[in-house]
C-alpha cells in the first residue's frame, strides 16, 4: 500500500486499539502488510508470526524429542518401501522472491530425479489431500525448498513431508541451527 493509504487507515485507528501484524510467510513475501518507514514501528503492537521471536508464535509445527530410543519399534527399510527418488511442489512463486527455487530444481534434476508437480513443473497435482498424501507416500525424499530464506521460517513443506508422507525433507532456508531447534 501506498503512504496515503496507510495515512488512511491510521485516521480510522480508535485510540487503545491493538493492530497485530499476522502472517506465516516471510514479510519479504507479504510486503503490502508493512507499513512505510515512517509508520514502521508505531503502526503495529503486536506481532503473531512463525518467528520465535513473535509476541505470539505461531508455527507450522514442532515436534518432542524421545528422552531415549524407543527399542520395541519394527524397523522398516524406507529406501526399499518407496519406488520414487524425489519430488517437489510448488503451487507459486515459481521464480524470483528472492531465489529461483525451479531453477534450482531443475538444475538438481540433472543429476538425481525429481518429479515436478504445480504450476513451477510438469505434473499436475489435486489439491485433495487424501489424493496428495497417496502420491507423495511413493518418494524417498521432499524437496522441502521455502520461497524465502528467512531467519526461523520452517513451512508447512517440511511438516508434511516428515508427518503425512513419511518422507526425507531436503530442506533450504534456514540455518542449520534453526532445523536443530
Amino acid at each position: 500500500m501506498e503512504l496515503e493509504e496507510w495515512e488512511a487507515l491510521r485516521s480510522y485507528r480508535s485510540p487503545g486499539q491493538i493492530w497485530i501484524f499476522a502472517t506465516q510467510e516471510p514479510a519479504a513475501i507479504v510486503p503490502d502488510f508493512l507499513p512505510p518507514k515512517v509508520y514502521r514501528y508505531d503502526t503495529y503492537n503486536w506481532s503473531f508470526t512463525f518467528h520465535s521471536t513473535s509476541d505470539i508464535h505461531g508455527a507450522y509445527g514442532w515436534y518432542t524429542p524421545y528422552d531415549k530410543v524407543k527399542s520395541d519399534i519394527k524397523s522398516t527399510n524406507w529406501y526399499k518401501k518407496k519406488p520414487k527418488f524425489a519430488s517437489w511442489v510448488s503451487s507459486r512463486h515459481c521464480g524470483g522472491l528472492g531465489w529461483d527455487r525451479t531453477k534450482f530444481v531443475k538444475d538438481l534434476g540433472e543429476f538425481i530425479p525429481i518429479d515436478m508437480y504445480g504450476e513451477c513443473g510438469n505434473l499436475t497435482l489435486t489439491r485433495h489431500k487424501v489424493f496428495a498424501n497417496g502420491i507423495f507416500k511413493k518418494y524417498k525424499f521432499h524437496m522441502s525448498l521455502e520461497n524465502s530464506c528467512c531467519s526461523k521460517y520452517l513451512s508447512e513443506k517440511v511438516w508434511n513431508a516428515l508427518q503425512n508422507w513419511e518422507t526425507g525433507p531436503v530442506v533450504l532456508g534456514g540455518t542449520k541451527e534453526e532445523y536443530d531447534q
